[in-house]
């Protein structure tokens, strides 16, 4: 035997397409691919998918689809020559030759044959409302509807012969309206379905979540997650100390050997009520640095007047009216302001599945902290908007105090009353000195009735005016 190897200098660049059958006539295969010159077209594009249809005159039926992936491999051409006899032996002779390069295959991974059936129900007797189902009614099926039968629609549907023959007189009116589906799926490779569990259909269920919607604005999605700090609400009565678990762990870990525990300690006595971000403004930490120490020394508040603010053990605030200095705001700015903000993709831009997604997307930005600071961030560089980053952070001044010449960092911050340094806020919070009412409210805390809402239009107002003056800055340089 014989063999033979020729290899041309230069590789002619070719296409392969992972055919999903078994192929006995190429001219019939490259049809249901739309012909050579569709190949090509898409080829040329990355994101487009190869399309594969079976049977390319049914319009009801779904085409295949085939995604663009990278390969590196050789066509090779094996000829085998006729065999010589030589005395007994025979002997063959094969040539070998490399006919080109394949750098891009079409591979058809996803379900094919999606079939949309234009079917109508002919034995439906039992005739229902879906309100029924939601109230528990229960329902008598006879035999004919448990054993459904279905009849096609499809003559009825499409016409037989031209339609725009004899002035329409080709359409039956009679015919039920059938409007396909722009796609008959969003996915077209196999997933998981979760079912949704018996208990969550029963009436008991149903009006707990409605109960529950009810009393609940936003409403719960997950269950809130397990913790040992005390997290008390609006009534709650205040604790004297940490929980005992709690001590105990941080005691193998040796959180009170940590040098930012007397530190901790002494802004609390020269002052009772703390934001997480003013403290760690306070002694130059990051939020990872407070997070085991500072439940040992406060506890923490869900809502009220002093939401989301840390207060010494055994102090309560709702029953001090000195305390109103240190409520907190919850300031907002909305995006962008005095413009209306733009849906990021509009109806004509919906990604159908006959485009392959990318697998990573990188967000891009213009950073609003770098225009402010005058310093450009390129749009191809993006952001780093991971957890760690935002633990390690370091909090500046403008993070928890607010004036005219500090613009906030973020479109929502907490502030205490005392650190937004703007004279008609402050007479605000003391034009009722010695008069504060009665009981500390849950909305207003010790400050009149709608202050809140007053001072935040202040802030809305005092920051507009800060960023028209650095806009004409930026403008004038």
């Amino acid at each position: 035997m014989t063999c033979e190897c020729t290899c041309p200098s230069k590789l002619e660049p070719l296409l392969m397409v992972e055919y999903p059958g078994f192929v006995k006539n190429v001219d019939k295969a490259l049809a249901t691919m739309g012909g050579l010159e569709t190949i090509d077209k898409i080829s040329k594009s990355e994101k487009d998918r190869l399309e594969l249809k079976f049977r390319k005159k049914d319009p009801l039926s779904h085409p295949a689809c085939g995604d663009r992936t990278a390969k590196k491999c050789l066509v090779l051409r094996l000829t085998k020559s006729n065999s010589t006899k030589e005395g007994d032996k025979s002997t063959n002779s094969y040539t070998l030759s490399v006919i080109g390069k394949v750098q891009t295959s079409y591979v058809f991974e996803t379900l094919a044959e999606f079939q949309w059936l234009p079917m109508q129900r002919t034995n439906m007797l039992d005739i229902f409302k879906p309100k029924d189902l939601d109230e528990g009614i229960e329902l008598h099926r006879t035999q004919e509807s448990l054993n459904p039968k279905y009849a096609s629609l499809l003559d009825d549907i499409l016409p037989i012969k031209n339609p725009f023959d004899n002035t329409l007189k080709q359409f039956n009116p009679d015919a039920p309206l059938l409007l396909l589906p722009a796609i008959f799926s969003r996915f077209d490779s196999p997933r998981d379905v979760h079912q949704c569990q018996t208990k969550f259909r029963c009436k008991e269920m149903r009006e707990e979540f409605n109960r529950q919607q009810r009393n609940s604005i936003i409403g719960l999605t997950r269950k809130k997650r397990s913790t040992m700090t005390h997290l008390l609400t609006f009534g709650d009565t205040v604790p004297l100390e940490p929980p005992e678990k709690l001590v105990q762990e941080r005691e193998a870990l040796c959180v009170y050997e940590d040098p930012l525990m007397p530190r901790l300690r002494e802004c609390f006595e020269r002052q009772k009520i703390w934001s997480k971000a003013l403290i760690c403004y306070e002694l130059n930490c990051t939020l990872q640095d407070v997070k085991f120490v500072l439940p040992l020394v406060a506890y923490y508040w869900n809502n009220g007047p002093f939401r989301t603010m840390w207060c010494e053990y055994g102090y309560d605030p709702h029953q001090d009216k000195s305390s109103k200095i240190y409520q907190a705001l919850d300031f907002r700015i909305k995006n962008p302001l005095d413009q209306q903000e733009y849906s990021r993709r509009s109806m004509h831009q919906y990604q159908l599945p006959m485009r392959k997604n990318p697998e990573i997307k990188i967000r891009k930005h213009l950073d609003l902290k770098s225009v402010i600071s005058n310093v450009y961030n390129p749009l191809d560089e993006p952001l780093d908007d991971s957890s760690a980053s935002f633990k390690d952070m370091e909090i500046t001044e403008a993070m928890c105090k607010f004036r005219r010449d500090l613009v906030p960092p973020a479109r929502q911050l907490s502030y205490q009353l005392k650190d937004i340094e703007l004279e008609e806020v402050q007479r605000i919070v003391h034009s009722n000195d010695g008069r504060e009412p009665a009981v500390c409210t849950k909305k207003d805390g010790w400050l009149r009735e709608n202050s809140i809402d007053e001072i935040r239009k202040l802030m809305v107002k005092s920051l507009r005016q800060t960023i028209e003056t650095m806009t004409d800055q930026l403008v004038e340089t």
